[in-house]
């Protein structure tokens, strides 16, 4: 999208009269027909606008809610997990804010190798939910320190209507101070899930037996009836 307002606006600043001599009519209809493109590239540009520190609201009504995926324990959800990249290792935590070592209050921490060093790099009450039209996914952003040493951690929202059970990689530094982390999950589907959980997952999975299985356990008390009459 920022590739084609650019490409429009340059076509229009082209198109001019004493470049190829239109005629008035022409030149001011042909204008407004830029300017009508570039008013539609520009609305159907996707964005989510924040609810709460949990949720955001798509352009289409929809909501993408995280409250499920959080610890309410003070611990994090996702423990520990190494960038294979650079050797450290990530705690994240949605929603609610978590203390490891020294990061206290923290939605996302970095470690350090032998896990001995611990540094906040997104508080949990500074999340920003946000659409990257590049990647084609929301991106919830979380800021932690001050202005002279801020850190920005990125965790980027993977749709997966099959992932019930979330799962996450740590994409590690992206520049100095930026972070970023991929989060996978039913949740970051558009009304994927609820404060509860996924509405999609609760009657899949390993709750739910195949025709094999059936038959294995009809088999089983098959067998046990006979036996008793054996």
């Amino acid at each position: 999208m920022y590739f084609l307002q650019h490409y429009l606006t340059a076509l229009m600043l082209f198109f001019n009269i004493n470049s190829f001599k239109m005629n008035t009519l022409f030149n001011v209809m042909f204008t407004n027909l830029i300017i009508g493109l570039i008013v539609l590239t520009v609305n159907c540009q996707r964005r989510c606008d924040q609810i709460d520190l949990c949720s955001c609201k798509m352009d289409d009504g929809s909501i993408l809610d995280l409250t499920s995926l959080g610890n309410t324990d003070n611990t994090p959800r996702f423990k520990d997990v190494q960038c294979a990249a650079e050797m450290n290792f990530y705690s994240f935590n949605p929603c609610q804010p978590f203390t490891e070592k020294s990061c206290t209050d923290a939605a996302v921490c970095i470690l350090n190798p032998d896990l001995t060093e611990s540094i906040s790099i997104g508080d949990a009450a500074k999340a920003a939910f946000q659409y990257n039209q590049e990647q084609q996914a929301v991106i919830v952003a979380y800021t932690s320190g001050t202005i002279v040493d801020l850190k920005l951690s990125e965790i980027v929202l993977k749709c997966d209507e099959s992932a019930c059970t979330p799962s996450i990689v740590a994409n590690g530094q992206q520049s100095a101070g930026d972070f970023q982390l991929t989060l996978t999950t039913v949740c970051a589907c558009p009304n994927g899930c609820d404060a509860k959980g996924p509405k999609r997952c609760k009657n899949s999975g390993a709750g739910s037996l195949s025709a094999g299985s059936y038959l294995c356990i009809m088999y089983a008390i098959f067998s046990n009836i006979v036996n008793m009459f054996a």
